[in-house]
């Protein structure tokens, strides 16, 4: 990227726009109407614009009850975005509160949230210790980054230990893999 150019990094950016609906006339009802979503939350410049009587109405003109149907889909759409927040390894205060908002919009419980967080925290872990590991060594700096990540993504120790190891030993066999 240029010095001179500005990137804007729409907090919508994990959907996909879809103009309109009649563009995916195989989708029935319940397709249809993930799909609306998916196009409501793409064009929103952040996700607390969105009403959740926006969502509602979608759902209720599919004929759709949020809180029963469609769980696949409204957790797959609120873990595309916090992998999305989760780009940096951290979540701001603001990705935070849109996470907070998303939750509320798809009708995730706390439950389903929490799990979709522990998920997607230790496979970003996981990157970045595959990251760190690749050249063999773990110098200070490299030990206090993943310790940052690790509190950032509010990680247990034994978590973030068990997938240091795994990573390692993942990292030991590309090594001798090279080697041979």
């Amino acid at each position: 990227m240029r010095a001179d150019r500005v990137e804007v990094v729409r907090v919508a950016d994990p959907f996909v726009e879809k103009t309109t609906v009649r563009a995916f006339p195989r989708l029935l009802g319940s397709g249809r109407a993930v799909a609306e979503i998916e196009a409501l939350l793409a064009g929103a410049t952040r996700l607390c614009d969105v009403s959740p009587e926006a969502v509602d109405q979608i759902a209720k003109r599919h004929g759709i009850d949020l809180d029963r149907r469609l769980a696949g889909p409204r957790r797959s759409l609120y873990r595309r975005f916090l992998e999305h927040c989760l780009v940096d390894c951290a979540l701001s205060p603001e990705e935070n509160v849109d996470l907070a908002h998303l939750q509320r919009l798809l009708r995730l419980d706390d439950t389903d949230a929490a799990q979709l967080h522990d998920e997607v925290a230790q496979a970003v872990y996981g990157r970045a210790v595959g990251e760190v590991l690749c050249d063999q060594q773990l110098d200070l700096e490299e030990r206090n980054f993943l310790e940052r990540i690790r509190a950032d993504l509010a990680l247990p120790e034994q978590v973030s230990a068990d997938i240091y190891e795994k990573g390692a030993a993942q990292s030991r066999e590309r090594y001798l893999l090279r080697a041979h």
